[in-house]
């Protein structure tokens, strides 16, 4: 657009697009300890296997391309926006994966994360 030439040189965005239809379905937003830090509100899923493991995925802005594909295949999938590890929601949730996505950028701050003693 700054040389002008957008007419010329047009951006492409492939989308993925699922062959069947997705099938887990947004449950109601529930309380998370930890809110204070969280970016934006958490996301929770319910996928179309009751018998599937449940996720538990502290994540950042990547991960919402991620999430209509993960949620198929758990029980139950909660997406929580934040750079730090929340100990509180593991043990609430009792996930059976626990998954901390982010930025490689941020691998650094991970040392520096020590919201217990314990950890």
């Amino acid at each position: 657009m700054q040389l002008a030439l957008n007419d010329l040189l047009t951006r492409v965005t492939p989308m993925m697009v699922p062959r069947d239809p997705f099938r887990a379905r947004e449950l109601a937003e529930e309380t998370l300890a930890g809110s204070g830090f969280f970016k934006y509100r958490p996301v929770f899923k319910q996928g179309p296997d009751p018998q599937a493991p449940k996720l538990l995925m502290f994540r950042d802005s990547f991960a919402v391309y991620l999430i209509p594909y993960l949620s198929e295949h758990f029980s139950r999938s909660v997406y929580v926006w934040s750079p730090i590890f929340i100990p509180a929601i593991v043990e609430s949730e009792r996930p059976d994966i626990v998954v901390q996505e982010l930025l490689e950028v941020f691998l650094k701050d991970l040392t520096h994360d020590n919201m217990r003693e314990d950890l």
